[in-house]
């Protein structure tokens, strides 16, 4: 992200109009990820809400008392759908709380992986060369993150310490998500769905996540020396690095962003 990225269309169009300017842009794929994760992380906190309310909803429900009474545990009879309709219905209420909640957790964890990706992966494209960078491409993306401060001679993280272990607890997390086996689980009387811890599907795994991006990005910069990305810290939603320069001629030189 450049100086130029806060620019409005006026200045832009201005630029892209005037003979004297050279001008390149590039996707910032990583910044895009990693904002679509916290983004998710904002979101989820606020169904966080909407599942309490539908927990109270259900908790002080009738129906849930006349279970109570009768001792019927956990088995409703919906052979014909007439049995507790209000009752099934505040459950369907609370499962879509819930669904957009654990979908939202999820798409953290999967974007804060890929933003991680992305970035080392163009790293590795802007400092490494010829066969070197492609023996990197063939490593996995722990060893990726572990192995490019090496090969520039710097030194690497710490595996055993966060944030790399941070880390490799979200690629785990990441790996089981996208290669997810489905199971059915009981629904208990205590209203909520079975815990998946393993999962990560959790506010607090969640914002470990993102805590744990931005550590390595951060750390990276340090290890590698080089400037830390701005869009870490800035709160621009332009994903697009502009960069404009001069061409032969020009009397007033124009920047590079």
């Amino acid at each position: 992200m450049s100086k130029y990225s806060e620019w409005g269309p006026t200045e832009l169009f201005g630029l892209i109009d005037n003979p004297i300017a050279n001008i390149h842009s590039m996707l910032e794929i990583d910044a895009m990820y990693l904002q679509t994760a916290i983004t998710n992380l904002e979101v989820a906190k606020e169904q966080k809400t909407q599942i309490e309310l539908a927990v109270h909803d259900l908790t002080n429900h009738h129906d849930v008392k006349l279970l109570e009474a009768y001792d019927w545990g956990d088995e409703i009879d919906l052979i014909d759908g007439s049995d507790l309709p209000g009752y099934i219905n505040a459950i369907e209420r609370l499962e879509e709380a819930y669904s957009n909640y654990l979908q939202s957790l999820a798409t953290v964890h999967i974007f804060c992986a890929l933003s991680l990706e992305a970035h080392i992966n163009q790293q590795a494209m802007k400092l490494l060369v010829g066969r070197m960078r492609n023996e990197f491409d063939r490593f996995s993306l722990e060893a990726k993150w572990l192995t490019l401060p090496v090969l520039l001679g710097h030194e690497s993280y710490d595996a055993g310490a966060e944030p790399f272990q941070g880390f490799s607890k979200l690629v785990k997390v990441r790996n089981t998500l996208v290669h997810f086996k489905s199971s059915s689980d009981k629904w208990q009387r205590s209203i909520k769905p079975a815990e998946k811890a393993s999962f990560g599907l959790s506010l607090e795994e969640a914002q470990s996540s993102v805590d744990t991006a931005k550590r390595m990005l951060l750390q990276l910069s340090d290890l590698l020396v080089v400037d830390k990305p701005l869009w870490l810290t800035a709160e621009s939603r332009r994903f697009f690095q502009i960069n404009v320069t001069s061409v032969e001629g020009c009397k007033t030189p124009v920047a590079e962003g």
